[in-house]
């Protein structure tokens, strides 16, 4: 049984207008009948119609007029022209400008009968359209994940093999010397790179489950807290190369809101990365404005900065500003901050200049309503 179908007459004679609605009604199509095109075009914009019927002929908007502007819209239905005999030459121009078909009027009102099948007929192209469409979208999304899939496969073997390579190399070498310095020198080389493996799989496995929109627990937080620990923390880590982190936080009393645990990675990524492409005895600034609504965090290092071409790539995964793998890291850092910053519904954007330095930007939500 077909479906009903809901259309749209624009005809300035009332009179075929009732007689096609009249003559419709049996096969489960309901007619709503406009007498011009100016009215037709506001039914058009107010309701939903499955197909639109228009004759050409019609003071004010012609046919063609209504079928243009009708074009201006997103995924307008099915449009049939309905044109008098001898008019065959305007219908051609009705297909050009976006009709679907179109069907002659004739004085034994043939046409009437005929109107039913050739509605159904744009009806079933159109979803055979939209049908065609989705598969291509299907098959371009496949397409897409199996080379982000390949993608990732090739660069997490890199970064896996790298250190496994390093681990087997030391091994052969202690089982070869008697030496006690030298087998704690190739043990010590074995812990560091174990411990590199771990950290790798545990980014990546907190990357699928950002990926898989990680069931994160939103809350109010006092960024301060997470700030001066994250600050203390690298601090340390990064006394050697006696990097000096500033912050200027002028909205101490700030809260912000997101998944604490989250945030603080976050935070902490980006300014390691800060710290880590900074030059020996150099200093990291980071500045905490805010307002009633958001909260920004703005991380600036004077380090090794980034070329204009590669900034795209700045948040990709395994991407590093360092191509020659000097500096430690995986190139995850950045794309994990991006991915929790997107999940906490807030923005985060990189400037950077070659030679000069970088800075990061966190725009966060500082009131649970921005996260409506």
């Amino acid at each position: 049984m077909a479906e009903a179908v809901n259309a749209l007459y624009i005809e300035d004679d009332a009179g075929l207008a009732f007689l096609l609605s009249d003559s419709l009604a049996d096969a489960d199509i309901s007619i709503t009948h406009a007498p011009n095109g100016h009215a037709g075009m506001e039914l058009f914009h107010e309701e939903t119609f499955d197909v639109v019927l228009v004759d050409h002929e019609m003071p004010g908007l012609s046919g063609i007029d209504v079928i243009q502007q009708m074009q201006f819209t997103d995924n307008p239905p099915p449009i049939i022209m309905v044109t008098g005999s001898g008019n065959e030459r305007v219908a051609v121009r009705a297909m050009q400008v976006g009709a679907s078909d179109y069907v002659v009027k004739d004085v034994s009102m043939g046409y009437i009968e005929l109107l039913p099948r050739v509605m159904h007929q744009v009806l079933d192209q159109r979803r055979l359209e939209i049908e065609h469409e989705r598969a291509r979208q299907l098959l371009e999304t496949e397409k897409l994940k199996t080379e982000l899939i390949r993608d990732f496969i090739e660069k997490a073997s890199h970064e896996f093999r790298t250190p496994i390579s390093v681990i087997q190399t030391a091994c052969y070498m202690i089982g070869r010397i008697d030496d006690p310095q030298k087998r704690q020198y190739y043990l010590n080389r074995i812990q560091d790179k174990s411990e590199g493996i771990t950290k790798l799989v545990d980014n990546l496995v907190l990357l699928m489950k950002l990926d898989a929109r990680y069931d994160l627990t939103l809350q109010s937080i006092y960024l301060r807290d997470i700030i001066d620990a994250t600050v203390e923390t690298l601090s340390q880590s990064y006394q050697d190369k006696y990097i000096n982190i500033v912050v200027d936080n002028q909205t101490p009393k700030t809260k912000v809101v997101g998944d604490i645990d989250l945030l603080r990675r976050a935070i902490r990524e980006v300014l390691d990365n800060a710290c880590r492409y900074s030059y020996d005895e150099s200093t990291v600034n980071m500045t905490v404005t805010g307002d009633a609504h958001t909260v920004s965090i703005v991380v600036e290092d004077n380090g090794i900065g980034i070329a204009e071409e590669n900034l795209p790539k700045i948040f990709d995964r395994f991407y590093r500003v360092d191509e020659a793998h000097s500096t430690q890291g995986f190139g995850l850092g950045l794309s994990i901050a991006s991915r929790i910053i997107d999940l906490t519904c807030g923005d985060i954007t990189v400037q950077s200049e070659l030679g000069v330095g970088t800075t990061v930007t966190l725009e966060l939500p500082s009131n649970i309503m921005s996260l409506a």
